[in-house]
């Protein structure tokens, strides 16, 4: 299966990663610029570059992909820089989840009004 990751770079990543090529998953990897030799067999990985607040770094990362696997997760929020525990942790989770399950009665992360969503479905989990 080709899963999608967020959040692959970090210490749990690395060992998400190896762990879906060792049970013969295809990783699709979301990476930030300047991340990029953090990730650990970036050579066995589909990497899209990009950022979680971006729609088409997401449909990127998701393209062709079974199943998805949200891990991004901060210590500490810089709120100047627009780094937030909601950003990261609720709106990305949100906006993954609703590009995968492309409508928002089918999102369970959405309330019914705030999905924007595609309207046809297009992944199954």
């Amino acid at each position: 299966m080709k899963i999608a990751l967020f959040g692959g770079t970090g210490f749990v990543g690395g060992y998400l990663v190896n762990a879906l090529l060792a049970t013969g998953h295809e990783p699709s990897v979301l990476i930030r610029p300047g991340s990029e030799n953090k990730l650990a067999n970036r050579d066995k990985c589909c990497v899209t570059a990009g950022d979680i607040s971006s729609d088409n770094a997401i449909e990127t990362t998701l393209d062709g992909c079974d199943a998805f696997i949200y891990n991004i997760g901060i210590l500490k929020a810089f709120p100047k820089k627009g780094v937030t525990f909601e950003k990261l942790h609720f709106d990305g989770v949100r906006r993954a989840a609703c590009s995968q399950y492309g409508t928002r009665a089918e999102c369970p992360a959405c309330p019914l009004d705030e999905c924007q969503r595609r309207q046809e479905p297009r992944y199954a989990i």
